[in-house]
């Protein structure tokens, strides 16, 4: 079980028992310090000074449902908060990312992290400060503690992440007292270094990506990469950076460039066809941390040429799947990629009703990947030849590379 998991665990515990005690709290007011957060006298809030913030989008995300509780988004109240809050101190402070060509004067890069203990919600918020010359000017940690609320339990997440903010802020402004003429806001976002943002040693997901070409460009599902700042590719025993050459969040495809240098890569079918009840392999890189890092191979047809209703684009194949599959390739007995693994049926709904589908796999119909990859002059090999044997498989495994994200 995951460390996130067992968090997840004791709030759901703590909640349980708040709600047989019937204790209950309300938010706290973004827009009043407490008594024990104090601003040096004669300061000036809000400073005008530029401020870009630096969160991860998964901490901005995150949600879970508690049984009696309902849904509950650690994400959504940090959000709140930090929008509440910080422009109380910083009348000039956005997001990094609303807008690349945004200057800014300072940087602030958060990184929080959740705990819970004795019926309250923690938050323990890392923070680093850099100038706009990316020179760090300070490093630090604050952390608050709320109770957490049967009757709303989202609103413990809101007020230990509001108070956090207001430690955070104060501090900087009383250490600092930052203005625009002091910290001038000469570079824009877009000159940022992604590997300074993004926390490497912690990946927070992982998908499949495979060889196309000779020059080392990569294939695979947009989704796999969205909100990374960095992502790595492992080939054989190497690990490359790699880059977004195109992509597209609608089709969810994406084309990656890296510095693989390798002669071994899929090709397409002559044909952009589909035969129903035709035998398909994939090869991905599923379960990251519990699986050993080499690729997975399964087997599977393709069990209809159209997919969820609605959608377009995408067909189903009973090969199995696991988180981290997305990505990869569906191949053909040829060795011929005949599409893209892009997600899986959500079961939930369907066994809480007494339905236990298996094997319904979606993937990116090949006739689509081509005619992106045309559209946007990407390189691509079509086979000419049929020679069904074991060789094929090796080749799709042979160019099948691990994706790791990190934000």
């Amino acid at each position: 079980m995951s460390k996130i998991t067992n968090l997840f665990v004791q709030l759901i515990i703590v909640v349980a028992l708040f709600q047989i005690i019937g204790c209950a709290s309300t938010r706290v007011n973004p827009n009043k310090l407490p008594k024990d957060i104090k601003l040096s006298k004669g300061l000036e809030i809000p400073s005008d000074a530029a401020l870009s913030i630096y969160i991860p989008a998964n901490s901005l995300k995150s949600q879970f449902y508690l049984k009696y509780g309902g849904r509950v988004e650690p994400g959504n109240a940090l959000k709140q908060a930090l929008e509440a809050v910080s422009s109380k101190f910083f009348e000039n402070s956005k997001l990094v990312g609303i807008n690349k060509e945004r200057k800014f004067g300072l940087l602030l890069d958060l990184e929080p992290e959740w705990d819970f203990k004795s019926g309250k919600t923690i938050l323990k918020l890392k923070y680093r400060l850099y100038d706009t010359n990316m020179k760090l000017i300070l490093e630090a940690e604050k952390e608050h503690k709320a109770t957490i609320s049967y009757q709303d339990p989202t609103g413990s997440f809101f007020n230990a992440a509001t108070r956090s903010l207001q430690k955070m802020y104060v501090s900087i402004l009383n250490k600092l007292k930052p203005t625009s003429s002091l910290y001038a806001a000469i570079n824009d976002e877009s000159s940022i270094p992604p590997e300074v943002l993004a926390d490497l040693e912690k990946p927070v997901s992982s998908g499949t990506a495979f060889k196309i070409n000779k020059d080392g460009e990569l294939l695979t599902a947009a989704h796999v990469i969205r909100d990374c700042l960095v992502v790595k590719a492992q080939f054989e025993e190497n690990i490359y950076p790699v880059s977004t050459k195109s992509s597209s969040d609608l089709l969810d495809i994406a084309v990656l460039k890296s510095d693989i240098n390798s002669d071994k890569f899929l090709m397409f079918r002559k044909e952009d066809k589909l035969e129903l009840g035709e035998k398909v392999t994939t090869v991905s890189y599923p379960l990251k941390g519990l699986l050993d890092a080499s690729p997975n191979l399964t087997v599977g047809n393709v069990s209809s040429q159209k997919a969820l209703r609605g959608s377009l684009g995408l067909y189903q194949f009973s090969a199995p799947i696991q988180p981290g599959s997305s990505g990869g390739a569906i191949v053909s007995e040829n060795g011929e990629v005949i599409g893209i693994v892009s997600g899986t049926l959500n079961t939930k709904s369907l066994i809480e009703k007494g339905v236990v589908p298996q094997n319904i796999n979606f993937a990116l119909a090949p006739k689509v990947i081509t005619k992106f990859l045309d559209k946007n002059d990407i390189s691509y090999q079509r086979n000419t030849k049929k020679n069904k044997s074991k060789n094929n498989n090796t080749k799709a495994l042979e160019s099948t590379v691990q994706l790791t994200c990190y934000q």
